[in-house]
């Protein structure tokens, strides 16, 4: 039974197929560089192609996802009532935030590079990723401000690189008692 599956730089993979939502075991999937893949439509000619607003939560035993490019995979997806059990998620060039993210509660490490210029800010909710150990943003040169991520009980390792447009840290980042079990920032 397939655990991990890893695509990097497939340059003409348009499509996945409706079979992949049979990898039950699928723990890791890794989509990096392959910039001609997209999802149809559910009703689209591609019926037997796998659609992108099903496709995580086919995948039941998927703890660790990353991916890069102009996928919508998780913009795509528009609910908070299905709780994923990702514990590593690795997102580049973002848009926006997906709804779809707000029910990752269980996450451990989280890393996204490059959002999109319109967002100015990170969401306040990412305050309730209570298992988060890991953090790590990097060219998100339009978010001008963050929340106040030192409510987060396990987090160990922040990385804040090239956030160029903030030009203060809130408060609660210097307060006594805040980052609890944080060993490198």
């Amino acid at each position: 039974m397939l655990e991990n599956l890893d695509l990097r730089s497939c340059e003409k993979l348009e499509y996945l197929p409706v079979e992949m939502r049979n990898l039950k075991a699928l723990q890791s999937l890794q989509i990096r560089r392959c910039n001609k893949l997209q999802w149809p439509e559910p009703q689209s000619k591609h019926s037997n192609w796998l659609s992108h607003d099903n496709i995580l939560l086919e995948l039941v035993a998927l703890k660790q996802l990353n991916i890069d490019g102009p996928l919508k995979i998780l913009e795509s997806i528009h609910t908070t009532t299905t709780k994923l059990n990702m514990r590593t998620l690795d997102i580049g060039k973002l848009s926006s935030f997906p709804t779809l993210m707000q029910s990752m509660v269980e996450l451990e490490g989280l890393e996204i590079v490059e959002l999109g210029p319109r967002i100015r800010a990170l969401p306040s909710w990412m305050t309730s990723f209570l298992q988060l150990k890991n953090l790590t943003l990097v060219n998100c040169e339009s978010v001008e401000s963050i929340p106040a991520l030192d409510t987060l009980p396990m987090l160990v390792q922040l990385k804040l690189w090239r956030l160029t447009s903030i030009t203060k840290l809130p408060g609660s980042f210097t307060r006594m008692g805040g980052f609890p079990t944080l060993g490198s920032f």
